[in-house]
């Protein structure tokens, strides 16, 4: 197995917390750096992570939507495997979605990011209208031509209830995810956690998701996965007891990025062709 890891320090107009770049090289480190004590081999399934190629292609910074793109679609030339994003604001997700042009766009996440891209109304939205933000990135991918499909969502505007009955898109059950057709781009927003379980991210929600509850319904996409982004940690800062809990964290945030890797690989093999691996 192979994975292509990309960090994007995108973190513009994080809206309640502000400072998901800073994560990046803190989960990075965790993710790579210390696997022997993140124990990532899965007797239960057989799957051994530890034979995990990791191709690092380090960081991109852009500045605006066109530069996100535009970096973006650089490093996926270099890329050898599946394409595993570190953000950054979820607004990063359009980069890969725009150059990889999958037929689905499946986000675990606590908000629906679908606000319109001129809507600008709201005191927290730090940005113009017609910039990309994580606010409107489910909204930007839909009217690119991505169907999009939600899971774990909990916090809706009206003006992204209405656009969500315009499009028909809906909150998936797990059903519904297994029921996908075509390719899927998936992305993952650490905020679809409980805060219970998971604490530093941009914008916390009570009444989130278990760790298991987010591998269930990646066992339902996960062969069809065809990259997938892990967003908006976003570590506490220095308080006397912040370095501790950006460890404990950010080790919690590289065991479920294994684990959800670990899904796509025993999916992707068990769809192969004897002695052939999909990544």
């Amino acid at each position: 197995m192979k994975i292509s890891l990309l960090g994007v320090k995108w973190d513009k107009y994080q809206c309640f917390r502000s400072g998901s770049i800073r994560g990046i090289d803190i989960l990075r480190k965790a993710l790579i750096a210390n696997t022997t004590e993140l124990n990532i081999y899965r007797p239960d399934w057989n799957i051994n992570l530890y034979d995990t190629e990791v191709q690092d292609l380090g960081d991109i910074e852009p500045g605006d939507e066109a530069e996100l793109v535009a970096l973006t679609a650089e490093k996926l030339k270099l890329s050898q495997g599946l394409l595993v994003s570190l953000g950054g604001s979820h607004a990063i997700s359009f980069g890969p979605v725009s150059v990889l042009k999958p037929e689905n766009f499946v986000m675990i996440d606590a908000h629906s990011d679908l606000y319109p891209k001129d809507h600008h109304e709201p005191e927290w939205m730090k940005h113009d209208e017609d910039e990309l933000s994580q606010e409107n990135v489910a909204w930007c991918v839909s009217e690119s031509g991505v169907k999009v499909h939600l899971y774990g969502q909990r916090v809706f505007a009206p003006e992204e209830e209405q656009y969500m009955k315009e499009k028909q898109i809906v909150l998936s059950t797990l059903e519904q995810l297994k029921q996908i057709q075509g390719s899927i781009y998936l992305s993952i927003d650490f905020d679809c956690l409980d805060p219970s379980v998971f604490l530093p991210v941009g914008n916390p929600e009570p009444s989130g998701l278990s760790f298991e509850d987010v591998l269930k319904a990646v066992r339902q996409v996960a062969d069809r996965v065809v990259a997938v982004d892990f967003v908006e940690f976003t570590p506490f800062t220095s308080d006397g007891t912040g370095n501790d809990l950006n460890r404990i964290y950010s080790r919690l945030a590289a065991k479920l990025i294994w684990n959800v890797l670990a899904e796509i690989k025993k999916a992707k093999e068990a769809g192969a062709p004897a002695g052939i691996s999909n990544l």
